[in-house]
């Protein structure tokens, strides 16, 4: 994120809680365990396509487990 210019987890974290953000699908904002307030989606690539994998209601696959890639 450029206001924290770090990828580091718990520098994002903090970061996330701190405010509300514009998306495309209306503002969002995470409370205190990290669930996300707001309309949302959460994305993910799955091989070479971009899938929805949350909320439930709206996801189109399941969601693959692990750990980020190392950039």
């Amino acid at each position: 994120m450029t206001n924290i210019n770090s990828i580091d987890n718990t520098a994002l974290i903090e970061e996330l809680h701190r405010g509300t953000y514009k998306s495309i699908v209306g503002s969002l904002s995470f409370d205190e365990t990290g669930a996300p307030q707001g309309s949302y989606m959460l994305l993910q690539w799955q091989g070479d396509s971009f899938v929805i994998v949350g909320p439930a209601d709206r996801a189109e696959v399941d969601p693959l487990k692990g750990s980020k890639p190392q950039w």
